[in-house]
């Protein structure tokens, strides 16, 4: 046998307009999208400094050889000698590779990132706006339930009427945005 707890009428919750159920899902793929964002963030910023490090590793092999060929030993031993021309000939097509790769993983990555983390903040504006709806809905609704409650009379009738007009468009706003 199960103990009924006799007051859970009085403690019971607001209704809500939208289920529990759709409620836990939509605040599930809020937090999906959340996620998202941070990621699309982080992606970016990696791929930004990955770009930024090949290229600096780049300059610091060049400005390497550069001192190598400009030293005493380059110009006294020849097979050193051979030995960086041919490290300075690999490291000329290599800075051409990374340029090239640095150009592609601008345009493959970091644009679109950028241009996909336009998304968010248009997302962010529309759940705003859905929870303001769903307030403007509730008061809606209490205000009916209240005016329903109330004593039948003409006062009241009208006072009724009126906003069961209001909570009627409320009402089509409301499905429109939860849909």
């Amino acid at each position: 046998m199960s103990f009924r707890y006799p007051f859970s009428k009085l403690h019971a919750s607001k209704k809500s307009a939208v289920p529990k159920t759709l409620e836990r899902e939509f605040e599930r793929e809020i937090r999906k999208i959340e996620q998202l964002e941070e990621n699309t963030k982080k992606i970016q910023k990696d791929a930004q400094k990955c770009i930024e490090a090949q290229a600096a590793q780049s300059k610091c092999e060049g400005q390497m050889l550069l001192n190598l060929q400009s030293s005493s030993l380059y110009r006294d031993d020849e097979k050193l000698r051979e030995v960086v021309d041919q490290w300075m000939q690999s490291a000329r097509k290599l800075e051409l590779l990374v340029e090239e790769l640095n150009a592609t993983s601008q345009k493959a990555v970091v644009e679109p990132m950028r241009k996909f983390g336009t998304v968010f903040p248009s997302l962010q504006l529309a759940v705003k706006k859905r929870d303001q709806s769903l307030q403007e809905f509730s008061k809606c609704q209490e205000k009916v339930d209240k005016y329903v409650k109330r004593e039948r009379t003409a006062q009241n009738a009208v006072k009724l009427e009126t906003v069961s007009k209001l909570f009627g468009r409320s009402n089509n706003d409301q499905a429109v945005t939860v849909t």
